[in-house]
């Protein structure tokens, strides 16, 4: 389900299935488009308004990742839905019961973008401030598109406290007292500090219903106190410990919170009990992170068809209702030269079992020029599907259909050069193409070992380097391939295959390299 405007334990959600309301009438709103370089709005508030809240969002990100070093990643398409009024809002609500629930907002988590709504005019709810939620779960985007896994206190902790940030002018600021943690402190014992650093998502205390329990108040007490007390060197711990989640040590260490904090690790449940009881939150300052020009943020009245489509696809995350790919097919008839109706085809038919008209979709969608990545990919990886790993290697993509797959994944890899999916498939596109681009190769060589999943980019690379006559290397890549603890029997399978194949077959006459 979407995540209400209070914080949730979970951030990736499927939508559970309820009535979709047919889009209705609303010319008489002013809707505008509006971008910056992570953001995609749909606006009916003010222009004003819209712009402040992209620049909440762009800072609020640079904010976070800027403190705690965290490098560049691939991120999934973030649109925003602005309503200006209870009115326009309601339709788009979740549903409990048969009735709208009292949200000025939420947040949906989906395996191809994901999805804010927020209604400006409606101020807040019984949760509070709206865009405290939304920052809540931001943070736990930000930290998985990272590949950091941390723990539950951590995790949580960070994003209760990041929700309260807030820009004024030239600064930003966030650790603002939460009343309702505050209060939950200051009548109950704390947890030891053993136990709250073990808390998993099996715990009960993590499963509460709602999020007054001492777990969720103390960790945002510690995190609170680790990035925002006095004692500054903490800050810089903690640092240390994300970054060593990030990169983990062959042998472990630095690899829990105990052995970057060393000694001092005893002394933190003392530390925090103290800190609590002197009364004094500090709120965290700090110069904005970006400057940004206006033409960081580019705004424009939108078209009947991209605020049909935004709302169409808000409406179908939300509740999943029965009409929702009739009315999204219907679009794209209606529409034969734009992507995104094909787009919104193409996830809603998976998600109802319909592969093959995904599949049709997402062609279509790379065909009409769609600059979404997940499209793109899902695009290439359609193309690339008859040439199954363990496949016959002297099989090569004709040259119509290697121009376009090689057009769509470059143009992924331009706008997103972390995306493992298109280096993953680039690997393969050059693999399976009669002549072998050498710096698309060295791109995907020095792209590899960061990799969370790199043996089929691997297995790729293997079939690169035997097609390039240098058979010990491929050979070299298979076995490790072969060795490794990671890899699944499919793919060590085809691995096999593959070496077979090339001690048979002798050393391959060297491909066409440009």
């Amino acid at each position: 389900m979407p995540i209400p405007l209070r914080p949730s334990p979970r951030v990736w959600l499927l939508v559970i299935a309820l009535v979709l309301p047919a889009v209705g009438a609303r010319a008489k709103d002013t809707w505008r488009v509006a971008r910056t370089e992570h953001f995609e709005v749909l606006s009916a508030a003010s222009e004003k308004q819209t712009r402040r809240l992209l620049v909440d969002l762009e800072q609020f990100r640079a904010s976070f990742l800027t403190n705690f070093a965290l490098g560049a990643a691939h991120e999934p398409r973030v649109n925003v839905v602005l309503f200006n009024s209870e009115r326009t809002f309601t339709p788009y609500k979740p549903v409990y019961r048969g009735k709208p629930k009292d949200v000025a907002g939420y947040f949906v988590g989906g395996v191809d973008e994901v999805t804010i709504a927020l209604d400006l005019e409606g101020g807040g709810d019984e949760w509070g401030d709206p865009t405290e939620a939304i920052f809540h779960e931001y943070i736990h985007l930000l930290v998985h598109t990272r590949g950091l896994t941390l723990p539950l206190w951590l995790n949580e902790g960070l994003a209760e406290l990041y929700s309260t940030f807030r820009v004024n002018g030239d600064t930003v600021e966030f650790g603002r007292p939460k009343d309702l943690y505050v209060a939950v402190l200051s009548q109950g014992a704390l947890m030891p500090m053993q136990r709250l650093t073990a808390v998993d998502e099996t715990a009960p205390e993590y499963n509460e219903e709602e999020r007054a329990g001492i777990f969720y108040a103390q960790s945002w007490a510690l995190a609170h106190f680790l990035v925002c007390g006095t004692d500054r060197t903490n800050a810089a711990r903690l640092g240390r410990y994300l970054t060593a989640l990030a990169n983990p040590t062959a042998d472990g260490k630095d690899g829990t919170l105990r052995e970057v904090f060393g000694k001092d690790f005893d002394l933190l449940e003392d530390k925090l009990r103290a800190y609590l009881q002197g009364g004094s939150y500090y709120t965290r300052r700090a110069p904005a992170p970006l400057k940004l020009a206006p033409s960081a943020i580019t705004m424009r009245l939108a078209t009947d068809l991209e605020r049909d489509c935004a709302l169409l696809n808000l409406r179908w995350r939300v509740h999943r209702g029965d009409g929702d790919l009739g009315a999204a097919r219907h679009v794209a008839r209606e529409n034969p030269g734009a992507p995104r109706p094909r787009e919104l085809v193409a996830i809603m038919a998976l998600a109802e079992g319909d592969v093959a008209l995904a599949t049709e979709s997402w062609e279509r969608a790379a065909e009409l020029g769609t600059e979404n990545a997940f499209a793109l990919v899902q695009a290439v990886r359609i193309k690339l599907a008859e040439f199954g790993p363990a496949a016959e290697p002297a099989q090569r993509l004709a040259p119509a259909e290697l121009a376009k797959v090689r057009h769509w994944i470059d143009g992924v890899l331009e706008r997103s050069p972390l995306c493992d999916e298109a280096i993953e498939q680039l690997a393969w596109i050059e693999a399976r193409a009669p002549e072998v681009r050498v710096p698309a190769v060295q791109r995907v060589q020095g792209r590899a070992n960061q990799m969370k999943d790199r043996d089929p980019t691997l297995l790729a690379l293997a079939l690169i380097r035997w097609r390039l006559g240098d058979p010990a290397t491929a050979r070299a890549i298979t076995d490790a391939i072969l060795e490794s603890r990671r890899a699944l029997p499919s793919l060590k399978a085809a691995a096999r295959e593959m070496r077979e194949h090339f001690e048979s077959a002798g050393a391959a006459k060297p491909a066409p390299a440009r």
